[in-house]
């Protein structure tokens, strides 16, 4: 989970948006490493979870240069991924899309555990994303 908000202050990007990372959007070993964002989660009735080639709208389309904690992040992460069909970033154990509802009931529950209810994905936001 603190892979998952540490990408989410570092690019100012929505949970599905980072939920939908995959490998092929990261450029560590780039002169600025970067990422692009380009999807989103989508969990529907008879669909189930799936991976929306585009993210809320086509202003959310955006690279984003990493500071060096995003980067370590992720460098860890690939250092310690598993193969999976959907070159994931934050599968789950099956290899398959995380559905952002538990992702942030999860995070509910930190806050609620942390006294820190009032830290919101949208607060981390603010700082990063213009028109996303």
């Amino acid at each position: 989970m603190s892979d998952i908000i540490d990408l989410m202050l570092a690019t100012g990007a929505r949970i599905g948006e980072v939920l939908a990372l995959r490998w092929a959007d990261v450029a560590l070993d780039a002169d600025r490493p970067n990422l692009t964002i380009n999807g989103t989660i989508k969990t529907e009735p008879g669909k189930g979870t799936y991976r929306k080639a585009s993210p809320k709208s086509d202003s959310s389309v955006r690279t984003v240069v990493l500071p060096d904690f995003a980067t370590a992040v992720l460098r860890r992460r690939q250092a310690a991924a598993r193969e999976n069909p959907n070159d994931a970033i934050f599968p789950t154990r099956n290899g398959t899309w995380q559905q952002v509802n538990n992702v942030e009931r999860r995070w509910r529950q930190i806050r609620k555990d942390a006294g820190l209810d009032w830290v919101t994905p949208e607060l981390f936001r603010h700082p990063v994303a213009r028109d996303a």
